[in-house]
């Protein structure tokens, strides 16, 4: 059974673009991977722009995306958001993810 969650980057202008994880969302699978590996601006929002994934590696070419690594058409780009209450209001998972732009918050807690 998958454990799903969203990623989340709050962007220059104060928006949210979230994207989609489904396997291993748990703080000790994501959590840990974004932690690690996942650890300034530009490298989540290189994870972000993948869109919708399917796994999370620790980099973006081992990263696991619908769109360009399983040839998804559809909605698998990242979704905007005005506040980081909508994107857990709309994606309803687990764990939700946020880099607010200096470290990772899960659920709106350090961990």
């Amino acid at each position: 059974m998958s454990t799903n969650s969203s990623i989340t980057v709050k962007t220059s202008d104060n928006k949210y673009l979230s994207i989609y994880c489904h396997w291993d969302g748990y703080l000790s699978g994501v959590g840990a991977t974004l932690i690690e590996h996942y650890y300034e601006q530009s490298l989540v929002e290189g994870l972000i722009g993948l869109g919708d994934i399917s796994t999370l590696g620790a980099c973006i070419k081992s990263t696991e995306a619908y769109g360009r690594d399983k040839g998804e058409d559809g909605s698998t780009e990242a979704w905007m958001y005005e506040t980081y209450e909508d994107v857990l209001e709309c994606n309803n998972r687990e764990f939700n993810y946020l880099w607010d732009g200096t470290q990772w918050l899960c659920n709106n807690e350090e961990f």
